[in-house]
C-alpha cells in the first residue's frame, strides 16, 4: 500500500509538470501543493508575484483567494461554539449586538429560522452572492454597513427564502457571522481568526487583515492580458478577505481528516463531529448541488471530495480535500490565466488521487465562487 500511494504521489508530480509546462498563456505566478499526509508532498512554485518587481513566487507568497475564505471562517466559527460563545442551532440575530434585520427585509419568514448552521452552508434563504472591492488604503466598510447596502438598497441583506429549505450561495450570510463574530468577542474577524486558528494551525503566512506588514509577502493580481490590477482589497472580510499561501492553505485543509500520527479531524481546535460537517453534504441547492460548512461537496459514485474555490479581477484559487487515499489539493495563482492553466490541472490530479470521476470539469463549475 505504500509503495502504490508514493508511486501515486510521484506521479502526480510527473502530471503537475506535464500541465504547467503546456504552451499556451499562463498568469505571473502559480503556486501548488499535493499533500498526502504521512507520505509526503509535491510543491511548485513558479513565476513571480508581480511582474514590475520579478519577485519570485516562493513558499512563504501570500495570494487573495476570496471565496475560498469562507472555508476558514467556517472553522473558525465552529471553533466559537466549542467554546461556548454561540450555538450552532441558536437564532443568529439573538447574539447579535447593535444591528437587526428590519421586519421588511424578512420576506414573511421568520429571522429565528437563521442560525449559524445553516448561514455556514448557505441554508439561511438570505441573498446577496457578494460584495467586490473597497480601496486598499481607505476604510474598511463595517460588517453592519454591508448587510444594509453600504448605500446600495439591492445589497441589503434579505431573507428570499424559507431558511432551511435549500442551499443559495450567499457572501451576505457570511458577513452576518462577521459580525456575529465581532459582536459576540468584541474583536475584529481577523483578530478572532488569527488567534482562533491561524496561530493555533501554524499558518505564519496567512491572514485575514489584507496582509499588510513588512513580514508578509503579498502578491499582486493580474488581468488576462497579464498587467498588475489596481491595489484592492475585499470589502467583505469573513467572505473573502483571506490571504494566504498554498501550504498554509494545504496545512488548514489537511486539518479536516485523520493526521499522519493518528491526529483526529480539526486537530484539537473542533471535533471531528464539526469537521465532519464541513466535509459531508449538510444542505443541498436547487441543483441538488451538496454543501457543508464552508465547503462544496463534490460527489460521485458514492465517493465525495470537499471543494472550494476563489476568482475574481487578477486571481485564481482552487482547493479540495479528499479520503481514501487521504489527500489534499492547492493550487493558486496571481492572474485571470490561472483558470485556463490549473483548474484543468487539478481535474487531472483529482482523477488520479480518487479515480472514477466522469466529467470532473463540470462539476467543479457546479461551485459559486466569487
Amino acid at each position: 500500500m505504500l509503495r502504490r500511494l508514493r508511486s501515486l504521489l510521484a506521479r502526480i508530480g510527473t502530471l503537475i509538470d506535464d500541465h504547467l509546462a503546456r504552451p499556451g498563456v499562463a498568469p505571473p505566478g502559480m503556486a501548488v501543493v499535493v499533500r498526502l499526509p504521512g507520505l509526503g508532498r509535491v510543491e511548485r512554485f513558479l513565476g513571480v508575484c508581480d511582474v514590475r518587481s520579478a519577485r519570485a513566487v516562493t513558499p512563504t507568497t501570500g495570494f487573495r483567494v476570496l471565496s475560498l475564505s469562507k472555508s476558514v471562517a467556517a472553522f473558525g466559527a465552529l471553533r466559537l461554539v466549542e467554546r461556548g460563545l454561540f450555538g450552532l442551532d441558536a437564532p443568529v440575530l439573538d447574539s447579535v449586538r447593535g444591528w437587526s434585520l428590519p421586519a421588511d427585509r424578512c420576506g414573511g419568514f421568520d429571522p429565528r429560522g437563521i442560525t449559524l448552521r445553516r448561514l455556514l452552508c448557505h441554508a439561511a434563504g438570505l441573498n446577496v452572492h457578494g460584495y467586490g472591492w473597497c480601496d486598499r488604503d481607505g476604510p474598511v466598510p463595517c460588517a453592519a454597513s454591508l448587510l444594509d447596502g453600504a448605500g446600495d438598497a439591492d445589497r441589503a441583506l434579505r431573507i428570499i427564502s424559507a431558511p432551511g429549505q435549500s442551499a443559495v450561495y450567499s457572501g451576505g450570510g457570511y458577513t452576518l457571522l462577521q459580525l456575529l463574530v465581532e459582536s459576540t468577542t468584541g474583536d475584529s474577524f481577523a483578530e478572532v481568526m488569527r488567534r482562533e486558528v491561524l496561530e493555533p494551525l501554524r499558518m505564519t503566512h496567512s491572514r485575514f487583515d489584507d496582509g499588510r506588514g513588512p513580514d508578509f509577502d503579498l502578491a499582486t493580481g493580474h488581468d488576462a492580458s497579464g498587467a498588475p490590477v489596481p491595489s484592492r482589497r475585499a470589502a467583505a472580510v469573513a467572505a473573502s478577505g483571506l490571504c494566504t499561501s498554498a501550504r498554509d492553505l494545504s496545512r488548514f485543509l489537511g486539518s479536516l481528516i485523520r493526521g499522519p500520527h493518528g491526529e483526529p479531524p480539526g486537530r484539537g481546535l473542533i471535533s471531528p463531529e464539526h469537521a465532519a460537517l464541513m466535509t459531508t453534504v449538510q444542505a443541498r441547492g436547487a441543483d441538488r448541488g451538496g454543501w457543508g460548512a464552508g465547503l462544496y461537496i463534490l460527489e460521485r459514485r458514492r465517493r465525495t471530495v470537499a471543494h472550494h474555490g476563489g476568482w475574481k479581477d487578477g486571481w485564481w484559487s482552487q482547493a479540495e480535500v479528499g479520503t481514501r487515499p487521504d489527500a489534499v489539493v492547492v493550487a493558486l495563482s496571481n492572474g485571470d490565466a490561472g483558470v485556463a492553466r490549473l483548474k484543468p490541472m487539478v481535474a487531472a490530479i483529482r482523477d488520479a488521487l480518487w479515480p472514477g470521476w466522469a466529467s470532473p470539469s463540470r462539476l467543479a463549475r457546479r461551485a459559486p465562487t466569487a
